[in-house]
C-alpha cells in the first residue's frame, strides 16, 4: 500500500500528501494517471524538475516522440546490458541500444512495422 493510505483513499483521491512527524509535506502521491498540458498546441505545458527524476518498478519508462536527457551542457544515454522484460518498439519509432546486449530467455524484443533497431557496440565509436 502506498505510504500507509488505504484502498478507498487510493481509489478516490486525485492526489494525497505524505507528511513527516512535524506535519511537513515530504511528497505527493498521484495514484492515477497524471497529465501535464493537453494535446491542443495552445494548451501544452512543460514539466520542470529541479532535482532528480527517479523511476521505480521494473516497467518504468521515460518516453516521448523526442526524448533527450541533458545535464551541464552534455548528453548521456544509458541502457542496461540485458532486457529484463519483453519490449516492443512502437510503429514508426527508431531505437538505439548500446551493446553488447542480451535478451533474456523467454523474453521478446519486437520491432514493429515501420520501425528500426540499431545495436551499437562501443568499438563502433
Amino acid at each position: 500500500m502506498a505510504s500507509g493510505f488505504n484502498p478507498a483513499q487510493l481509489k478516490t483521491a486525485d492526489k494525497l500528501a505524505v507528511t513527516d512527524k512535524d506535519g511537513n509535506i515530504s511528497s505527493l502521491v498521484f495514484p492515477h494517471k497524471m497529465q501535464i498540458g493537453t494535446t491542443d498546441d495552445e494548451y501544452q505545458s512543460n514539466l520542470e524538475v529541479h532535482g532528480s527524476v527517479i523511476l521505480g518498478g521494473d516497467n518504468s519508462t521515460i518516453a516521448s516522440k523526442n526524448t533527450s536527457i541533458f545535464r551541464g551542457g552534455g548528453f548521456i544515454y544509458a541502457n542496461s546490458a540485458a532486457l529484463t522484460g519483453s519490449l516492443e518498439i512502437p510503429e514508426s519509432y527508431n531505437a538505439l541500444i548500446m551493446g553488447p546486449y542480451t535478451v533474456g530467455e523467454g523474453l521478446t524484443l519486437t520491432v514493429s512495422s515501420g520501425s528500426s533497431l540499431v545495436v551499437k557496440g562501443f568499438e563502433d565509436f
